[in-house]
């Protein structure tokens, strides 16, 4: 045993003595052709050399550095200048909608100074498409639209969602965010609550007083919401009528409160404006085009009502109804009870609207509260 020892440590001394050896040969080596041939390795020498050779690399940097940020944007300089926070927007969905719109518009903007994801309850939506090809990350929990499921499958779907918002939270999100943004009132900003980050934002664009006056179960989801708001550190506000409304149902939430307006990309809605020839509105009949999804909010019952009264009194003309929404079937039985079919047309989605409301002679918002309301001439 002690043989081998002996045998192991003598081979290893004999091991590094000989890689000593070599280095030192190498230097030597070194030195001497340095000598020969004009150049001094010395240690003095080298040094002097390595902290010239560092000062032009050094000015060459500058140099180049400084060509680059001649070359960047501001924008691209801002980035340079700060690690890219991570910000998470969530929203019910992406399908057709104002405040989908508004939020496609919004990371858009935002993606080459952001680290951006979208995160969605339901996907497919029809404003998915516009973010691939961009710098945006999409994450969602289900794969279909509410509406794509079954009545079974959607009230499986519903009631998963609501009974495990920890645990979806902590599956999807886990607090890897800088900021956390709930970009629209209800589902999302129950779930969103469910975060620690100091930095979470609620976004809220419509009229809260009357939010849970035209929602089933208003005053459950009300007691939740009051409780749900107060894990948030500001929210945003789309108008402030919105804000003062939002202070009417919530007069105990004392969280920071800031209003920011929704903008439009004019440019964009006037060459979209023009991709298309819209064949459903009739030429020579006075039209009016609404753009709203299908809810009671909306108040297109009462427009109906009106619509009939106008058509009974030979004020001839048509009314086009461009959205989809929980509220269609009441919506088209009303229509067919009043035999107005022909003159209230229910167009369902369409991708791009604005076609339809530069033909029309007439846009109509009829709602009973929006969050801010407003048109482009």
């Amino acid at each position: 045993m002690g043989a081998v020892f002996f045998s192991t440590t003598a081979t290893t001394i004999i091991s590094v003595a000989t890689t000593i050896i070599a280095v030192v040969i190498i230097i030597l080596v070194n030195k001497f052709d340095g000598i020969k041939n004009g150049r001094d390795y010395s240690y003095s020498a080298v040094t002097n050399n390595k902290n010239e050779n560092r000062k032009r690399e050094e000015n060459l940097d500058i140099t180049l550095l400084d060509e680059k940020n001649r070359k960047k944007t501001y924008k691209e300089r801002i980035i340079d200048k700060r690690k890219k926070k991570k910000i998470i927007f969530g929203i019910t969905s992406l399908c057709i909608g104002g405040a989908e719109r508004v939020l496609v518009d919004i990371v858009k903007e935002l993606q080459n100074v952001y680290d951006i994801t979208v995160f969605t309850i339901y996907g497919n939506g029809e404003f998915e498409k516009e973010l691939k090809g961009t710098n945006v990350k999409l994450k969602t929990i289900f794969k279909k639209q509410r509406e794509e499921y079954g009545y079974i499958a959607r009230k499986i779907v519903t009631t998963i969602y609501r009974c495990f918002y920890n645990i979806i939270y902590e599956l999807h999100i886990k607090n890897i965010y800088d900021i956390e943004v709930a970009f629209l009132e209800g589902p999302i900003t129950r779930l969103f609550a469910n975060s620690s980050n100091a930095n979470k934002i609620a976004w809220v664009h419509t009229n809260m007083s009357l939010y849970y006056e035209t929602t089933k179960y208003s005053k459950r989801k009300k007691k939740i919401d009051e409780k749900v708001y107060e894990r948030y550190n500001t929210i945003v506000f789309v108008s402030k009528d919105s804000r003062e409304n939002f202070i009417k149902a919530f007069p105990n939430n004392n969280i920071r409160k800031k209003v920011i307006y929704n903008f439009i990309d004019q440019k964009r809605i006037e060459r979209k404006s023009r991709e298309i020839e819209p064949y459903e509105i009739e030429p020579n009949i006075p039209s009016i085009v609404v753009v709203a999804r299908l809810t009671k909010a909306k108040a297109l019952d009462r427009l109906i009502e009106v619509h009939k009264r106008l058509i009974k009194d030979r004020i001839m003309h048509n009314i086009y109804i461009i959205g989809d929404g929980e509220e269609r079937k009441n919506l088209e039985e009303k229509i067919k009870e009043y035999g107005i079919r022909k003159s209230f047309i229910l167009l369902g989605k369409k991708e791009n609207p604005y076609p339809y409301i530069l033909k029309a002679k007439y846009f109509g918002l009829f709602s009973y509260a929006e969050g801010y309301r407003f048109s482009v001439r």
